[in-house]
């Protein structure tokens, strides 16, 4: 994970230096958190009566912001999971989708705010995984705003 903040700084860095002499370009930098949690005790949206599958195993799960109020949720597709339920904390978890894909937008992350979501792989014959759990928080970490900068400037800082 370090490696890829390093290689997304590096890339901002880059792209400030290159457009810092173009008048009127702005630069904006979106970090994106993400932490994968597996609990132990499972609840799934309706009363029918489940069994927890120990081989429904949850792996990471990987946020993306698609937009200022939008957040793609990925993982890798369970072995024998024949769905997936997708909770988002409220108050308590509530169920947003029940999914076949192994992902899920959710067109109502607003922007800055943490959002923690739970999901449940489902499996044959009332049986469910052990839920996992991950929180996306986005957030505005780096903003530039271009000025002019001439080559004659450029210059003098680099020789002091």
């Amino acid at each position: 994970m370090q490696s890829r903040k390093s290689f997304f700084m590096a890339g901002v860095l880059i792209c400030t230096l290159l457009t810092a002499s173009l008048p009127g370009i702005s630069v904006r930098a979106e970090e994106v958190t993400d932490s994968t949690e597996v609990s132990d005790s499972t609840e799934v949206s309706d009363s029918t009566e489940m069994t927890v599958d120990s081989s429904l195993l949850m792996g990471d799960i990987f946020t993306t912001a698609v937009s200022g109020d939008s957040v793609k949720l990925q993982w890798e597709a369970v072995d024998g999971a024949t769905g997936y339920e997708i909770y988002k904390l409220q108050e308590d978890y509530e169920l947003l989708a029940t999914v076949t894909d192994s992902f899920y937008r959710d067109d109502t992350a607003a922007y800055g705010s943490v959002h923690k979501y739970k999901i449940v792989p489902l499996g044959d014959n009332n049986t469910c995984g052990e839920a996992a759990y991950v929180t996306f928080d986005h957030r505005k970490i780096v903003s530039i705003t271009g000025k002019k900068y001439s080559y004659t400037a450029m210059k003098n800082d680099i020789e002091d």
